[in-house]
């Protein structure tokens, strides 16, 4: 299965200038946990729900002036639309991530394929516990769907 089958297709986006708070704010609306990051009509990150949680509240940053600009990942992890799942899979524990910007053809995001997403659509088989697995040991035991 393509990557495109797969992800959330509905992309939620917020300028790198927003506040923290006015982000988890559309986050709590449109009930995501992930974000694109722009300047301008420029992907230059993501921010999570996580983000905000870790580099933003526990380092006591007041979320009404800080910028998700400081607090966002970057760069991003993106992957075509067209990938497999497997490759998508692959792709997420070589870079130590659970989740992926889906691109299209014109390098446009057009969705977000998570750890979850996988798990659904591969109905049962292990690949969302493997790329766990790997992400968890990190980048230095990466054996997945190489065979070994």
């Amino acid at each position: 299965m393509q990557v495109n089958r797969a992800a959330s297709m509905i992309v939620e986006s917020v300028q790198a200038d927003a506040s923290v708070r006015d982000t988890a704010a559309l986050m709590k609306s449109t009930n995501v946990g992930l974000l694109l990051v722009a300047k301008g009509t420029e992907l230059v990150g993501v921010v999570t729900d996580r983000d905000i949680v870790i580099r933003a509240v526990a380092i006591g940053e007041c979320v009404c002036k800080s910028k998700v600009g400081d607090i966002m990942s970057s760069p991003v992890v993106v992957i075509r639309d067209n990938a497999s799942l497997v490759e998508a899979a692959d792709f997420m524990a070589k870079k130590q991530v659970r989740r992926l910007v889906v691109t299209n053809m014109q390098s446009i995001p057009i969705g977000v394929l998570s750890i979850d997403d996988i798990a659904f659509h591969t109905h049962g088989d292990e690949t969302a516990g493997q790329v766990l697995e790997e992400i968890a040991h990190g980048p230095d035991n990466f054996a997945l769907f190489r065979g070994a």
